[in-house]
């Protein structure tokens, strides 16, 4: 298990370690780490996550905020991403001349739009320094051949032949409240282009043409990203930015396309042949000596651009190579509803997972989602009656996309209220302060659907010292006195993964889920050994909802797993199983609750009820096995 434990004093003192290390915890992530914070955490049987985001060695942070991605001409491989550029099949064509995959010209196509896409946002400014912004460079990389091999199309009468118009744009997002529609302009609301000639070509090989000096400077910021990022942290951006080639039509040659590269200064000196980058990032990992205390480096927090992906995967790759066996990692938002954008803008990115495009791209070593689906998407002031279910159905869709292609997934867990503050110290709900029901059906969703690692966000309490008003309610308060959530932590989650049930989880697969079951209507389930669930002593006011799944060996065995969450805001607690015969060349089993080590032999000769209670947001997690 993994605590984010950003200490208000910049430093944690041996108490603050030791009361972590009771919580049940084995990892601390804490940023700007120090020697003598990391012999703490060692001593106390803990290791560190460093995340040196404000030291004078923050080369690993740094080169992940990085901005580098190349957008194939032909469109993104499925296995390397889902965003794509696109071509116009009636203009262009593939090619594989000399190997090199791309498009080219059709003979005698018409003028017309050859690429475009992918429309995605980019950073305008570094995180949290709009006084800084990030300088963009785009690299197409291109070449021409004559349609008549008997023609020099260098010779100097076709030298004002144009060839094409290259262009790098952004439009605006448009949200329309009042309706609830949300679309991308008609028109840019920034471009840089230029127009090529024959004579800008040298020879008919592949060469980079460059628009250089592109920002987003007063691109201002989409509904989107307000939506989904604290106020005031990010001020400009390239809303919806796409790379354009539009096609001139001569009939005197074809164009061919390879690639598009985007880059900031950042992700160029990452990839020079002798980067700068390997020096840099050595000394930073060399700036702390006791190395065997470091579990994993926290990269740059929540990539908020696609063009963080392949800075993220190159800087895991280098500081892999340096040490011989550490990575890094980062926690992702993956915004309401896992994508890009609201459900409603089908196009461009914004229809396509987050989690998904990162395990693409970066290949880290394993997704880390965000989960903090309280009041989040929906409020309970704003006048949707099914708020709570709704919250959980996008927080599992977002589950489902990141487990399905990370077996070995982990979850952050909301611990602590939080709230923003602006300029002016007016106080606003960000995050609620969860329940102890609301922390346990958080741990438990995620378990349900294999997540091999817990984090719990954030520790402390912290003020904020010029407005004087706290702003995270963490585990602890200002003095390190425990709450209710921290004892249900150091009492419950924690000894349950270190079990029995945390051991089991790790080497079985989920294979089916049923959400949101109705228990008072009794439905039935049909599937491994449940035949159904049911509620028992209700009334017509019952609420009770649960989430039920099953899992297997990965090596096929006769052992059937079921595991049960009780919702967080259900009204009652007891619940009866009706168990069914799973394999009929057995009729006699033994039943194991694998969270309190108990047994009970029962025969199937014919469907057998059984009774237990699940507290709300608590689970229920049994194997079935021949006896």
């Amino acid at each position: 298990m993994i605590l984010f434990a950003e200490s208000p004093t910049s430093n944690i003192i041996q108490s603050d370690v030791a009361a972590m290390k009771n919580l049940g915890v084995d990892i601390i992530h804490h940023a700007n780490v120090t020697d003598d914070m990391i012999d703490r955490f060692v001593q106390n049987g803990l290791k560190a996550m460093p995340y040196q985001n404000w030291t004078t060695n923050n080369y690993i942070y740094q080169y992940t905020g990085a901005h580098y991605t190349e957008w194939e001409a032909e469109g993104t491989p499925p296995g390397k991403g889902n965003v794509t550029l696109e071509y116009k099949s009636a203009i262009a064509t593939l090619d594989s001349e000399d190997g090199i995959l791309g498009i080219k010209t059709i003979p005698d196509a018409l003028a017309g739009n050859l690429i475009t896409g992918p429309g995605y946002r980019q950073d305008g400014h570094k995180r949290y320094h709009p006084e800084d912004p990030i300088i963009y460079q785009a690299d197409f990389e291109l070449k021409i051949k004559p349609t008549d091999p008997n023609i020099n199309l260098f010779d100097p009468q076709y030298k004002d032949v144009e060839v094409c118009i290259l262009a790098v744009v952004t439009h605006e997002v448009i949200s329309n409240r009042e309706n609830g529609t949300m679309y991308v302009s008609e028109i840019p609301m920034k471009t840089y282009k230029e127009t090529l000639t024959i004579e800008d070509f040298v020879d008919y090989e592949y060469h980079p043409h460059t628009l250089s000096n592109i920002d987003w400077i007063g691109g201002g910021v989409s509904p989107i990203t307000q939506d989904n990022y604290w106020k005031e942290e990010i001020e400009y951006e390239g809303q919806y930015v796409q790379f354009i080639v539009d096609w001139a039509g001569s009939d005197l040659l074809q164009l061919y396309v390879d690639k598009i590269s985007v880059s900031d200064d950042m992700g160029r000196r990452l990839l020079q042949p002798s980067s700068p980058a390997v020096v840099e990032i050595s000394s930073e990992i060399n700036s702390l000596v006791n190395t065997d205390g470091i579990e994993i480096y926290y990269s740059s927090d929540e990539p908020t651009s696609i063009d963080n992906y392949e800075p993220y995967r190159m800087v895991d790759s280098m500081v892999f190579a340096i040490t011989g066996n550490k990575r890094i990692i980062t926690s992702l938002n993956t915004n309401y509803n896992g994508k890009y954008g609201p459900t409603g803008l089908p196009f461009g990115s914004y229809q396509y997972y987050v989690g998904e495009e990162f395990w693409k791209r970066a290949k880290p070593l394993f997704l880390w989602l965000n989960a903090y689906p309280y009041h989040y998407y929906w409020k309970p002031t704003e006048g949707n009656p099914n708020w709570r279910e709704d919250n959980i159905n996008l927080q599992i869709e977002k589950i489902k996309n990141v487990s399905k292609n990370d077996p070995n997934w982990g979850q952050d867990i909301q611990c602590t209220k939080w709230t923003v503050i602006d300029k002016n110290c007016l106080q606003e709900e960000h995050l609620i302060s969860p329940t102890v029901e609301m922390m346990l059906y958080s741990t438990n969703l995620a378990l349900l659907y294999g997540a091999k690692t817990i984090g719990f966000y954030e520790y402390f309490s912290l003020r904020n010292t010029d407005c004087n008003i706290l702003y995270a309610d963490g585990l602890v308060d200002e003095n390190g006195t425990p709450n209710d959530r921290y004892y249900t932590i150091q009492n419950t989650i924690a000894p349950r993964l270190s079990g029995l049930m945390g051991k089991t989880l790790k080497n079985i697969i989920p294979i089916k889920q049923r959400n949101n079951l109705d228990l008072p209507y009794a439905p039935v389930v049909d599937y491994s050994f449940i035949n159904k669930v049911e509620a028992i002593n209700y009334s017509e006011a019952t609420n009770y909802f649960l989430d039920l799944g099953f899992f297997e060996d990965e090596v096929p065995a006769d052992k059937y797993y079921s595991f049960a969450i009780n919702r967080y805001y259900s009204t009652l607690n007891e619940i009866q199983y009706t168990f069914q015969n799973p394999n009929s060349f057995y009729k006699n089993y033994r039943l194991k609750n694998l969270i309190d080590s108990t047994s009970t032999d029962i025969n199937l000769t014919s469907n057998f009820e059984y009774s237990t209670t699940i507290e709300k947001g608590d689970a229920h997690f049994i194997r079935l096995t021949p006896a």
